[in-house]
């Protein structure tokens, strides 16, 4: 009897198998002429990024340089001669300026006390080469003697106005599109502190001949820092997505608040040091962030100025003279510009995927290329609806047939 039972069970096992082998490809053959049933890939959105370079440069500026020294007599510039110490060259799309401003007139009226020594900004294989060294016999008044920084835009107190054809400033904020910062240092040196930031002046008009004053902002963000700290107080924290060597990180800022020289001073420093990284981040998302805090008083004020250089701090310095020490590069520096209505998280994600040059989950195909512009249509792999229902049907008919078979067997 028992010998009886296990056949059955044995037949009835192999006549589903059977069956499943013979109806599911008849079910396929029958939909194959309709239906297709093979994953295909679908326009998600496209992004159209219009790419402003900056560093590295063309060969055109191969060798330049600018200078700003003092040799205890005198404090004098490459570019404007004695005494001033600011030294703006133009590298292309930019420029590039020492800028030790942080002694203010002293330079001027008594250079013995601002010491000896010298920054020397050169363009070598098309990136930007710092190097700082100085002993200085003062401490500056903010704790900060220079900001070696590169400039774009229509930088205040009179600078000339570099822009590319494609992205001109100043721009009014509402006007401005979502962009993303490029940039790639390498850090050799900080003694006896610096950072590594990026900064904005943000005005109530679109005069650059002018100073900062009340009711204007500069916004920062400190990507690296070393002996130094944030000028105001700490008000509060954020976390802001941003690229890393190409892969998307949520990061924390901490965001300082200063009004002490007149002008509205914002500072977002991140809690993670970022001193040998390609960081890629949406400066448009810390302009809103403040907007929202300000009220919207940002919207119909002007973009100004966009920089990254690094600031050199001395608040490490314990008795003067007190030597400095600053030596880094500039590998990359660039903007992507976004249309504004694409989000912070969906631009990040399009453009890390054009540098990893991944092509799934997530695929970007670069339709056009031109020295300004990059045309990027996402795409994601999806199972096409027609495909779910196809399967459902071949496991619906096969669920009967079984059910079927089985009570055949039981009326036996």
């Amino acid at each position: 009897m028992g010998k009886f039972v296990m056949d059955k069970k044995l037949k009835i096992l192999i006549e589903t198998v059977l069956i499943t082998i013979i109806i599911l490809p008849t079910i396929a053959g029958i939909f194959s002429g309709l239906i297709p049933i093979v994953p295909r890939n679908v326009v998600a959105q496209l992004i159209s990024f219009s790419v402003v370079n900056i560093i590295p440069t063309t060969s055109q500026y191969e060798g330049t340089s600018a200078t700003v020294y003092c040799d205890g007599s005198q404090c004098c510039s490459s570019v404007w001669g004695c005494p001033n110490m600011w030294a703006p060259v133009r590298i292309g799309n930019a420029i590039m300026d020492p800028n030790v401003w942080g002694f203010e007139d002293l330079y001027r009226t008594n250079p013995s006390q601002v010491g000896i020594g010298s920054t020397t900004m050169t363009i070598r294989n098309g990136i930007v080469e710092v190097v700082s060294q100085w002993r200085i016999n003062t401490a500056p008044r903010y704790g900060t003697p220079a900001y070696h920084e590169v400039i774009y835009g229509a930088k205040p107190w009179g600078s000339s106005i570099v822009n590319a054809p494609n992205f001109q400033l100043p721009m009014r904020v509402s006007d401005s599109p979502r962009i993303l910062v490029g940039v790639h240092p390498q850090l050799i040196s900080g003694r006896p502190g610096i950072n590594f930031a990026f900064e904005a002046w943000i005005f109530r008009d679109a005069d650059n001949s002018r100073a900062p004053t009340t009711g204007d902002y500069e916004i920062m963000v400190q990507l690296y820092m070393y002996n130094g700290v944030p000028a105001g107080s700490k008000v509060a924290k954020y976390t802001v997505p941003i690229i890393v060597d190409g892969r998307v990180v949520n990061q924390v800022f901490e965001l300082y608040l200063s009004t002490s020289a007149g002008h509205t001073f914002y500072t977002f420093k991140s809690t993670t040091n970022y001193a040998n990284n390609h960081v890629v981040f949406d400066y448009t998302r810390f302009i809103e962030i403040i907007n929202e805090r300000e009220g919207g008083k940002l919207s119909n004020m002007y973009i100004m100025s966009l920089e990254f250089g690094t600031e050199v701090y001395t608040i490490a310095c314990s008795s003067y003279p007190c030597d400095i020490d600053v030596r880094w590069s500039l590998n990359r520096y660039y903007f992507a510009l976004a249309p504004r209505s694409v989000a912070t998280e969906e631009a990040l994600n399009a453009w890390a995927q054009i540098l990893a040059g991944t092509t799934t989950p997530v695929t970007i195909t670069i339709t056009s290329i031109s020295p300004t512009t990059i045309t990027t249509t996402v795409k994601e792999t999806v199972i096409p609806i027609e495909y779910v229902v196809t399967i459902v049907i071949a496991v619906v008919i096969l669920a009967i047939a079984m059910a079927y078979i089985l009570r055949m067997r039981k009326r036996q």
